[in-house]
């Protein structure tokens, strides 16, 4: 008991237990620490109340089928809300904690904060969407080739600076349309 409280109190993942009412019976202080409440504000909720409102339905039946025994555990990524109103981003681990028969306890949940990688996921999405408008609307020809000079992405502009179809200049490489010199 007291290496399980250990490993409780001091795991840098957010650790609850949860009732069979949806009320939290036990949050770390990673949890609190990741959402912004204290441990006694979370005593008085359960996983709903903090979830994203877009994610509330999703929690409930989740939740629902590990306490109707259809599953044992669910893992899933979803959003909460801080404290403060931000969105957090988890990595969500719910387990079924059952007694020596088998009956259910309650929930164990793990949650890991994976915000910082939602933002560098859209940041890279942005990224890919203003550099794929860039290529195709520059007035020059441009291409991307791999290792092997074969052609991976062509531009319109160079499309029609030569006359071909995206389709062919993919089945090219950069050789097959440079003239070569004896």
């Amino acid at each position: 008991e007291e290496r399980f409280r250990a490993g409780f109190e001091h795991a840098a993942a957010g650790i609850a237990t949860v009732d069979r009412d949806g009320r939290f019976l036990s949050v770390n202080p990673a949890y609190s620490e990741m959402l912004g409440y204290s441990e006694e504000e979370l005593l008085a909720m359960g996983p709903i109340d903090i979830s994203h409102p877009d994610e509330r339905a999703v929690t409930e039946t989740a939740l629902r089928r590990l306490w109707k025994g259809e599953v044992d555990s669910i893992r899933w990524e979803k959003r909460y809300l801080h404290k403060d109103g931000h969105v957090v981003w988890a990595d969500a681990i719910i387990s079924m904690v059952r007694d020596a028969r088998g009956e259910p306890l309650y929930t164990l949940g793990q949650i890991h904060d994976v915000t910082g990688l939602r933002k560098v996921e859209e940041a890279l999405r942005e990224s890919e969407v203003k550099f794929r408008t860039t290529f195709e609307s520059a007035a020059s020809g441009m291409t991307l080739t791999d290792k092997e000079g074969r052609f991976v992405s062509v531009n319109r502009t160079f499309r029609e600076m030569l006359g071909y179809s995206e389709e062919e200049l993919l089945a090219l490489t950069r050789l097959d349309i440079t003239i070569q010199s004896t």
